[in-house]
């Protein structure tokens, strides 16, 4: 369920903002879907971070 209310929330992200529907409800394999899934947790990783990140360990 949680992947579907996921779908959801990008699908009316994208209508209200961008009036283009990705339809990722119907469709599994969605590249915009996908890359959310990459992208959301780093971005949340560097918000909560206290020190910014230089990319080198």
């Amino acid at each position: 369920m949680m992947e579907d209310l996921k779908r959801f929330t990008v699908d009316v992200t994208s209508a209200l903002a961008f009036g283009e529907d990705p339809n990722t409800l119907e469709n599994e394999h969605v590249l915009i879907q996908e890359q959310l899934a990459m992208l959301l947790p780093m971005l949340m990783a560097r918000v909560n971070s206290p020190v910014a990140h230089t990319g080198t360990t």
